[in-house]
């Protein structure tokens, strides 16, 4: 459990999360709470917030806030609860070789700045590179941990066809939503078809350990279920819209993660254009899923590879079972292949082809137009 100031801590929640851990034989809990951290409850109030008191006129310092957390965990949770406070040592110690080059590197560079004649600006890395930026734009803000801008939960959906690996884009939204912060991390039961349906789940019941995370990763098919809904067009059915965001609003969704292919983003696009469009407040991310390898852009979908796989092997034992019967009983073997309009899956049928196999002796693909003539040529000659 770590408590920032970014997100108002709720302690009835870390108590029940350390009483779970309990339930499951953990033998103890740690919780890391920063000094700014600050309940719910309480937010605002000056005993975890550096600066004045307005009613008492006085400066308050940083620190404290670990042992109220400490002695209301442990009336919370019934366990014996210390506090450890590291202070200013945190500044000491060792530092590492990249901390030290950098730190070599920022002072050099405002030397660099100072002799070019630029005066009133802060030596800032941007993007890996050595910069600088006018010092208005720093003073007086804070850059919150990993620039949280989420506030609310997240959903994830797989839709259309599973691929093998479609399962492990859903534990990577999870984990890194989770590290990130996010409160709650919605799945979508059988796509935007259960969705309309406000047929939701919450991950965190499933994956709330590492192991179910690498059990998600390596479970066959979509765990969450799939459809093969369609979103019509916005005009004339805003009413199917309205009611995907009410439903988001419900469950206070901040932003949706969408697993899927061609269709899934087209639907994801449908939906973030309507969001822009009636200044909705809601996120829409795209995640590619198709053994077509079909979506544009990107090198390589999820779920290609392991397909492409599965057809080079499969073609190695056809091939050798049509060997078997030798030259006595000549067979022409017709092999379809998924894929749609493109011909990744089907040019992966080639990768069958070595020393211990021959491979096909003729690939067709979508892109290139099927001559009859010359196919029934090949086979006879």
């Amino acid at each position: 459990v770590a408590l920032i100031p970014e997100i108002p801590y709720d302690i009835h929640k870390a108590a029940e999360a350390i009483n779970k851990r309990k339930e499951n034989g953990k033998r103890f809990s740690v919780v890391v709470v920063s000094e700014g951290a600050h309940p719910k409850d309480e937010e605002g109030t000056t005993h975890s917030a550096e600066g004045i008191d307005n009613k008492a006129g006085i400066s308050v310092k940083f620190g404290g806030e670990g042992n109220r957390v400490a002695k209301k965990l442990q009336e919370l949770t019934g366990l014996e609860s210390r506090c450890t406070i590291l202070g200013y040592m945190q500044r000491g110690g060792t530092p590492t070789a990249y901390d030290r080059v950098l730190s070599t590197k920022y002072g050099a560079k405002a030397v660099e700045h100072a002799m070019e004649g630029q005066f009133g600006v802060l030596t800032v890395i941007k993007n890996g590179k050595l910069d600088c930026v006018p010092l208005e734009v720093v003073v007086g803000e804070n850059k919150e941990i990993g620039d949280v801008k989420m506030r609310g939960n997240i959903l994830v959906r797989q839709s259309g066809g599973p691929t093998a690996v479609i399962n492990s884009s859903v534990a990577g939204v999870y984990a890194a939503a989770k590290k990130l912060g996010v409160k709650k991390i919605y799945g979508m039961v059988h796509g935007i078809q259960g969705f309309l349906q406000d047929n939701l789940i919450d991950l965190g019941e499933y994956l709330d350990d590492e192991t179910g995370i690498e059990l998600l990763k390596r479970t066959p098919s979509a765990f969450l279920g799939s459809c093969r809904f369609k979103m019509p067009k916005i005009e004339g059915h805003e009413d199917v819209y309205e009611k995907v965001f009410e439903i988001m609003e419900k469950h206070d969704i901040e932003c949706l993660f969408y697993a899927g292919g061609n269709d899934s983003m087209d639907t994801v696009k449908m939906l973030s254009d309507y969001a822009a469009a009636h200044n909705k407040p809601q996120r829409f991310m795209g995640v590619p899923k198709t053994i077509d390898n079909d979506l544009p852009v990107t090198d390589h979908c999820p779920g290609y590879g392991s397909a492409a796989k599965y057809i080079a092997t499969s073609m190695k034992e056809i091939i050798r079972d049509n060997e078997s019967f030798g030259v006595e009983k000549p067979t022409v073997c017709i092999v379809e292949i998924m894929g749609r309009h493109a011909g990744w899956l089907t040019a992966a049928a080639a990768l069958s082809r070595g020393d211990d196999c021959s491979g096909p002796d003729a690939i067709y693909l979508p892109e290139v137009t099927f001559d009859m003539d010359k196919f029934m040529e090949k086979v006879k000659y």
